[in-house]
């Protein structure tokens, strides 16, 4: 992260996810959707995960969740690995604001913890104000004898962060280092040192030059105006990243890391 680069929280945009019971009881199997803090157009990870201490023995699972499409976009619905391991099966399908999520397949119960991941991305079009209620429209459980089961759902958040800006090695701030945006820093790696240049599509140019301007991102161990082969390779992981995308990240030696808001990242 460059120096002096602070990242505010706008708590005016808050995303709140929240899984509605079909039938009301005071204990009951539990659905739980994830929280977590992402930029402006970035792609994240909501987990969504099941908690059954009951002896209800859920075999079959089925959500609907109302998503704002304008703002939010499904890219993908991750099965964990731990369903297949039970036997079963893991599916969804959006229609309009809709997305059905299903567990089935076999007799045996539907294992408690994480059943997957949402991953979605905030549309970069979309203008972010107030707070915005992700809703199940339905959640409804079943046993191995096709007897219904009541359900019930506990929400989650998205924060979007302001002032969370993306690479400068990313100059489109789609969050996702492209081939182009790869041999740009190959580039001023190969020129051994970079300067200032605002008519770029970056903001530098290769060579020595005018460093009257804060410096690259893929330039910070240490800031010295040229990009060393462990920054080059720092970017070649972003470039590889899961999901093919990066976040930000404070805790790291240049202040982003690879793959998704929500990520664990360095485990």
């Amino acid at each position: 992260m460059s120096a002096g680069t602070t990242i505010h929280l706008r708590s005016m945009t808050i995303f709140s996810i929240t899984a509605v019971a079909c039938l009301a009881a005071a204990a009951a199997p539990r659905v739980q959707l994830g929280s977590v803090s992402v930029a402006p157009g970035s792609t994240f990870l909501v987990p969504v995960s099941c908690e059954d201490t009951t002896a209800a023995q859920v075999t079959v699972l089925v959500a609907r969740i109302s998503l704002p499409e304008t703002q939010v976009e499904v890219l993908e619905v991750l099965p964990d690995p731990t369903l297949v391991d039970a036997g079963k099966s893991f599916d969804y399908e959006i229609t309009g604001d809709i997305l059905s999520l299903c567990v089935f397949g076999g007799s045996t119960a539907i294992p408690s913890g994480q059943l997957g991941l949402l991953l979605l991305r905030l549309r970069p079009e979309s203008t972010l104000t107030g707070t915005i209620t992700l809703a199940a429209a339905e959640t409804h459980g079943a046993d191995k004898n096709a007897g219904a089961v009541t359900v019930t759902g506990t929400g989650g958040l998205i924060t979007v962060l302001d002032g969370a800006l993306p690479h400068k090695a990313d100059p489109d701030g789609d969050w996702h280092i492209s081939l182009g945006e790869l041999l740009r820093i190959i580039q001023l790696y190969n020129m051994g040192a970079y300067h200032c240049e605002a008519l770029t599509e970056d903001g530098f140019a290769p060579g020595p030059g005018d460093t009257d301007c804060e410096g690259h991102d893929a330039d910070y161990n240490p800031r010295d105006w040229k990009i060393a082969f462990e920054e080059l390779l720092r970017l070649i992981q972003f470039y590889n990243a899961p999901y093919g995308v990066y976040h930000r990240e404070a805790a790291t030696e240049d202040g982003f890391a690879p793959g998704p808001y929500g990520i664990l990242y360095g485990r």
